[in-house]
């Protein structure tokens, strides 16, 4: 797998960056901290899987300065298919591509579609996933002392991946789920048989209850019968005389409407005749008023008159006091005379206006009493009719208690013609009850022998999937895979820790511990041994360290080449001579040239000046106003 070019553009802190990767040689990536270096690991990193060593979320990769149109482009040839050419192109907040991924074989568009599908065909053409690709071409920062100083879960999960056992992880997934499911299904089985087994106990038990009822139901519910046909008839009769009695009530009771017409014509009459009475005394105090003022009219006049003769009685022979002049003794009597005469006459017409009164009160009485005796039989007609009104009344309450009773005596009757209709169909039910009880206990049974069946397939079902279980677990096809490849392992550590110890430490992997005990566990472990230093990898020096995971990572190296035909021709080493002696460095170097001379391209990325020396081509790395450039020298 020949990587041809890698192009970057607004990705981290590069602007722009294209540069090819084949036949490189040995080339040196050196430049202070933090200007950059390791975006060459990640851009090559990114191009092939979107993603960094670092795991940065995905808009963290685009250019914090440009802040969009982040395009990542490599290209390679596959020399194991004529030499067929691949090319990734893969933007980020690409005013055009947005966040798209674009593959092809050729000048072919062969993207998938959607980004994770295009990922798929992408790992499917390379042969690897990330973390396999990390561990044949990459040596991270720190990669030797994750995998030295790792736990045995963690050492067995980078194997996943260096191996590509995950495959098996996969398959054990599976299983364990169907071993869930099968475990399930067998409990439930299980469960349900329990309950049918009850059901099929509870199901005999209620036949033989239902059979037993049935035998004391027959005589229980011919006594019954008797009972209530007897109560019919009673309840019968009763209705019948009830029904009877009320339909002479009913001949009795005279008609409310015709009763209320009548009583309101008396209450009209009864009205008219007091209206009438109040009318005669209206007008017999009209026809009084104008005779008592006549009378007192003439009463007035006559005390008038007796007031004048007195008078003139009393002038006689005495100077008149208008005129001064003597009043004459006969004139005096002769107008006392005047005034006798006409006193008789105003009292005669006093008589007679007294005489008027009288014959106006007797009038009065007469009618009066007229009317107050009409009145009388008004109101006693009124009362009579009310009283009538009542007694109907009281007739249409009881007429309504007769009815009530009498459907009272009907619901009876209808009760008594179910409960008997019940009766007779009780008798057929409990024998429809033990035939479908017979049918139900025949039904259990079988559903219990397809549950006992099911439960015997399930059983075997459960030792076959442990089987797998074990099989595709770290004491199965793992292990034996592990236990395949730890020699050819060792092999390759061994070839590397003499190279870069002279032999002074021995790096050996194992698949088993033995315990105090003497008792052998499946543990993947790696065994140091400083024949001149500590015996465990914390006891090593920093550059003993260094030695240690650089010759682990190159023995990986060689193990996901060794199984994987498409091989790279590239490898990048980052901040490889961290914590090395000058020694230590030589002797790095010296490795480093030999893997050059088997690839066509090796990276070595540093801080230190001094390796300068060491390397004729190099990529100088600084960065101005944020951003990095690469400058070869």
């Amino acid at each position: 797998m020949r990587l041809k070019r890698i192009y970057g553009e607004n990705f981290l802190s590069i602007k722009k960056f294209d540069y090819s990767l084949d036949n490189q040689g040995a080339v040196l990536i050196h430049g202070s901290n933090g200007k950059g270096k390791t975006t060459f690991v990640e851009l090559i990193y990114y191009a092939f899987f979107g993603e960094t060593t670092k795991d940065l979320p995905a808009d963290e990769i685009v250019n914090n300065v440009i802040g969009k149109n982040t395009q990542v482009v490599v290209t390679w040839e596959d020399e194991d298919d004529n030499n067929q050419k691949y090319k990734i192109i893969r933007c980020r907040k690409h005013e055009k591509h947005k966040n798209s991924v674009f593959l092809y074989i050729g000048d072919k568009d062969i993207t998938g579609k959607d980004n994770a599908d295009t990922q798929e065909r992408i790992n499917q053409i390379l042969g690897l996933n990330a973390k396999t690709f990390s561990q044949s071409v990459l040596f991270p920062q720190g990669a030797g002392f994750r995998f030295s100083d790792a736990t045995d879960k963690e050492r067995k999960n980078i194997f996943d991946n260096v191996l590509n056992l995950t495959t098996l992880t996969t398959c054990k997934e599976i299983i364990k789920e169907k071993m869930a499911a099968v475990s399930t299904e067998y409990e439930l089985n299980k469960s349900q048989q329990e309950i049918k087994v009850a059901d099929l106990a509870k199901t005999e038990s209620l036949l033989v209850d239902v059979e037993t009822k049935e035998e004391r139901h027959v005589a229980q519910q011919q006594a019954q019968v008797e009972r209530l046909t007897k109560d019919r008839e009673k309840t019968a009769y009763l209705h019948d005389q009830l029904d009877d009695e009320l339909e002479e009530l009913k001949k009795s009771i005279m008609p409310m409407d015709v009763l209320n017409q009548e009583a309101q014509k008396a209450q009209i009459n009864l009205k008219l005749a007091k209206t009438q009475q109040i009318e005669l005394r209206d007008k017999h105090q009209k026809d009084l008023l104008p005779l008592e003022g006549g009378i007192a009219f003439k009463r007035k006049e006559i005390e008038e008159i007796k007031r004048q003769l007195l008078k003139f009685q009393e002038l006689s022979g005495v100077d008149c006091p208008t005129c001064l002049r003597p009043v004459e003794a006969h004139y005096a009597e002769n107008i006392c005379n005047t005034r006798l005469g006409q006193g008789e006459v105003l009292r005669a017409e006093l008589s007679g206006l007294k005489k008027d009164i009288e014959k106006c009160n007797e009038d009065f009485t007469a009618s009066l009493t007229t009317l107050t005796k009409l009145e009388q039989e008004l109101q006693a007609n009124v009362d009579s009719l009310q009283k009538s009104m009542g007694e109907a009344r009281a007739k249409e309450e009881k007429k309504k208690g007769m009815e009530r009773q009498l459907q009272m005596y009907a619901t009876q009757l209808q009760n008594i013609d179910q409960q008997l209709a019940g009766l007779a169909k009780n008798q057929s039910s409990l024998k429809d009850t033990i035939q479908k009880t017979q049918v139900n206990a025949d039904q259990i049974k079988s559903e219990i022998a397809i549950i006992e069946n099911n439960i015997v397939e399930l059983a075997s079902a459960a030792r076959h999937y442990e089987f797998w279980d074990t099989g595709f677990g770290n004491k199965g096809l793992k292990s034996y895979i592990l236990d395949a490849v730890v020699p050819y392992l060792n092999e390759r550590a061994q070839y590397y820790t003499q190279i870069l110890t002279n032999g002074q430490i021995d790096v050996k992997f194992k698949t088993q511990t033995r315990l105090k005990s003497g008792e052998l566990r499946e543990n993947f472990a790696v065994e140091i041994t400083n024949n001149e230093g500590g015996n465990s990898y914390k006891s090593n020096s920093g550059g003993e360290k260094r030695r240690i995971d650089l010759a682990i990572s190159l023995a990986l190296q060689d193990l996901v080449s060794s199984r994987n035909k498409k091989r790279f021709n590239i490898s990048i080493f980052d901040e490889c001579f961290e914590n090395l002696d000058n020694d230590g460095v030589e002797v790095v170097v010296q490795l480093l040239r030999q893997m050059a001379q088997e690839k066509e391209s090796i990276f070595i990325i540093s801080h230190q000046d001094e390796l300068k020396m060491r390397f004729p081509k190099q990529l100088f790395v600084t960065k101005e106003d944020g951003f990095t450039e690469f400058q070869q020298i």
